[in-house]
């Protein structure tokens, strides 16, 4: 039964230094696991496949409505979907609606940039990508820009009248304003405003505890699919079939390591505690 006391009162330093080692030693081996894209991850990338793929003159809106907090996570969804579209031949315009994230979308670029399946390209991909800014104001600013961009970012394209002339938007979203804001303020009201070319067509990337909150959009079809954590950017990752593993993909192992080693510590907990309460009320 000492044992049992044991597992009971494991000193939390110990829990720190083993979810420690479970994290960097996958990360140190560069060891690998096989990643299945999720049906919401591989939704997204076929309706942005099917949008670019062969297409030219063709624009997509990233807003980058997240911090340096949670970058580790998003970063990876940025810099897969931005190459996606940039090896089409095709434009990425970006944005924040977060002012940390302006820092961040810079950061995303120039790692786009420094990516040897980007500077393998024959055409500078560089004059593809427009930087707009950061915009205060959240709602607002969304509803503005559906009518007139110009009235929110004065240096947008000139061929960029409204949200409308964008091809796809994507919100890479750790909290408000994000996805639930773009959905209702650019994606519901656009099949009213944007009469011509009918609703625009969004996708959203997320951290794994704001997946819940975004499946029903997807349901419903207001999300065309959606990337939930460094599994959905892994997935995406693994549907554009990299030479090298992408960024998401080379951190999966060590998350995969850590939420097992959780697990198993929870079911421990939870075994001991039971056994401990039993025997207790047996010498009662």
């Amino acid at each position: 039964m000492k044992v049992l006391q044991i597992l009971n009162n494991i000193d939390r330093r110990i829990i720190y230094l083993l979810l420690s080692v479970v994290v960097m030693v996958p990360l140190i081996l560069e060891s690998k696991i096989d990643i299945v894209a999720d049906p919401y991850s591989e939704t997204a990338f076929n309706e942005i496949e099917s949008e670019f793929a062969g297409e030219l003159n063709k624009k997509m809106l990233i807003s980058f409505d997240y911090g340096p907090s949670t970058s580790t996570e998003v970063n990876p969804m940025a810099i897969a979907i931005m190459k996606h579209v940039l090896i089409t031949g095709n434009e990425v315009h970006t944005m924040a609606l977060f002012d940390t994230g302006l820092a961040v979308s810079e950061q995303v670029v120039e790692k786009v940039l420094k990516d040897p399946q980007i500077q393998e390209l024959s055409f500078e991909v560089e004059e593809n990508i427009k930087q707009l800014g950061y915009v205060a104001g959240g709602e607002a600013a969304i509803k503005n820009m559906l009518k007139n961009i110009e009235s929110v970012f004065p240096s947008a394209p000139s061929d960029i009248k409204s949200l409308c002339d964008y091809d796809f938007i994507v919100t890479l979203s750790s909290g408000t304003p994000g996805t639930m804001e773009w959905v209702s303020y650019a994606g519901d009201p656009s099949e009213k405003q944007c009469k011509d070319r009918g609703a625009i067509k969004l996708t959203t990337g997320v951290t794994a505890v704001q997946a819940p909150e975004s499946i029903p959009f997807v349901g419903t079809g207001q999300l065309k699919g959606m990337l939930a954590g460094l599994s959905g950017a892994s997935g995406y990752e693994a549907l554009m079939e990299y030479a090298d593993r992408g960024l998401a993909s080379e951190k999966m192992p060590a998350q995969s390591w850590a939420h097992l080693l959780i697990i198993f510590l929870i079911v421990i907990g939870n075994i001991t505690y039971f056994m401990i309460n039993k025997r207790d009320s047996e010498n009662d």
